[in-house]
């Protein structure tokens, strides 16, 4: 009997033993579990109080990038370009905010509507005719030209010539038109959104920036040294946005560098446009091209586009809205001679269409 209750007692006290081990073990899962529970709150508070930095640096670098004078907005937009390039959502956040990529190139939104392209006087030639045009939807030009900066980005292996643009955001110059759509395809690529030339439509458009004057700043040329490099003073490329921007932000558009567009060129397609009446969203005729009195196709000759004026031009006329000069595509190797040339002087800016994504 006395064994009995001396082994009761044993099994009484490794009962209480086994009690409080669990017990410790239960308290000891029980903190995990509070520990667990509280990490994600923890985690997301820290998260959320970068993300409040990050959007006050995004917020207070999207005011500055709105700014009007070059000193402000210019070192915004690469900085914002840079911030984009990081991550895709923050990529499409400073698209979002700012329409800036990640090459820091800023863009402006152009709203649809219609204008009379062409000269509406001061005729030279019967077949420049002014015609009605119908911009029937929105899309995001550059604000500037592309630089030399950005170009490399893409094209790592050009150069222009300290001769003829020297400073990393003079516009990109001596660039070939099959060169300009490939940096488009190449950015569409890297962007995941579709960038390409303007039409000729499109680059009027905008370089009207809702004006019906010669120039996007009036009637006359007495301002040109405000708005445009084309008086011949310079050198080499200017930096961009160093004057004056047209109504719409957009600056050099009457000089800099020439400006390659999409279109094909053809002597006959104003005035084929002026028949029909207004036009809409017109991209230049067909590489065979033929007037509608023609039985055989009208070859345009690989002859493309190009708007806006070179620095080295002397000449404040050849910069109006209108004014448009037709050029070959350009081969690998089209530049010769040490004076400075036509050719020496043609960049391009780029237009992003909109996508279902872009807020009005």
């Amino acid at each position: 009997m006395r064994i009995f209750r001396s082994l009761c007692l044993v099994n009484r006290l490794f009962d209480s033993r086994q009690r409080e081990r669990h017990s410790r073990q239960n308290q000891h899962l029980r903190s995990n579990c509070i520990v667990l529970r509280l990490c994600p709150v923890l985690l997301h508070l820290a998260l959320a109080q970068m993300v409040c930095a990050e959007v006050d640096e995004l917020q207070d670098l999207v005011c500055a990038a709105s700014a009007s004078d070059r000193e402000n907005w210019w070192p915004a937009v690469q900085r914002l370009g840079a911030l984009a390039s990081e991550d895709p959502a923050v990529r499409d956040e400073v698209w979002r905010r700012a329409q800036v990529n990640t090459l820091g190139m800023r863009f402006v939104r152009a709203e649809p509507g219609t204008f009379t392209m062409g000269p509406d006087r001061h005729r030279i030639f019967d077949s420049q005719k002014a015609h009605k045009v119908r911009i029937t939807k929105p899309l995001f030009i550059g604000v500037t030209e592309v630089t030399n900066a950005q170009f490399a980005v893409l094209f790592p292996n050009h150069n222009a010539d300290a001769k003829y643009s020297s400073d990393p955001d003079s516009p990109a110059v001596r660039i070939s038109w099959d060169e300009a759509d490939e940096f488009c395809k190449l950015l569409s690529t890297r962007e995941g959104a579709t960038y390409r030339l303007p039409t000729e439509a499109e680059w009027e458009y905008a370089c009207r920036a809702g004006r019906k004057t010669q120039y996007s700043f009036g009637m006359f040329a007495g301002k040109m040294r405000e708005y445009g490099w084309c008086m011949g003073d310079d050198t080499t490329a200017p930096v961009v946005a160093q004057l004056k921007p047209n109504d719409w932000g957009l600056y050099d558009m009457h000089g800099n560098v020439f400006e390659w567009v999409s279109d094909w060129h053809s002597d006959y397609y104003y005035s084929e446009c002026a028949k029909a009446g207004t036009v809409q969203d017109p991209k230049g005729p067909d590489r065979e091209w033929r007037r509608p009195s023609e039985k055989r196709p009208f070859t345009v000759q690989s002859t493309h586009v190009l708007r806006s004026c070179g620095w080295q031009v002397d000449n404040a006329p050849a910069c109006r809205c209108t004014a448009r000069f037709p050029l070959p595509i350009l081969d690998k190797k089209p530049f010769a001679g040490d004076k400075v040339g036509m050719r020496d002087t043609i960049g391009f800016r780029v237009v992003r269409e909109v996508s279902d994504s872009d807020a009005p």
